[in-house]
């Protein structure tokens, strides 16, 4: 496994239910003041080609804890989710292209 991209692998504890998850990030964004992430499921023996959900997140600052550190939460307003979607679709896109601009 090429160790590179293991520093953009994220933990994450579901609330509901305490189960830990490992996500790849593949985007960031800020915009509107606000910073926003695009995360898959990693799956460290999946092709490269194969398709994988992506999940959108927005850091916001942790009111209740006393670490200070931002939380991830789930873009629950349909619109703010679409269009952060399609901002990172594109972004995403391009990403692709390049890559395979690269390797010709």
């Amino acid at each position: 496994m090429d160790n590179e991209y293991l520093d953009d692998l994220y933990v994450l504890v579901d609330e509901e239910d305490g189960s830990e998850h490992t996500f790849e990030m593949l985007d960031t964004i800020e915009l509107d003041s606000c910073r926003y992430l695009a995360l898959a499921p990693y799956e460290p023996d999946a092709d490269e080609d194969d398709d994988r959900e992506i999940y959108l997140f927005k850091l916001v600052d942790n009111e209740d804890g006393d670490d200070g550190d931002p939380l991830l939460v789930s873009i629950d307003d349909d619109d703010e989710h679409d269009r952060i979607g399609g901002i990172f679709l594109e972004r995403l896109k391009e990403m692709l292209e390049d890559a395979e601009d690269d390797e010709d």
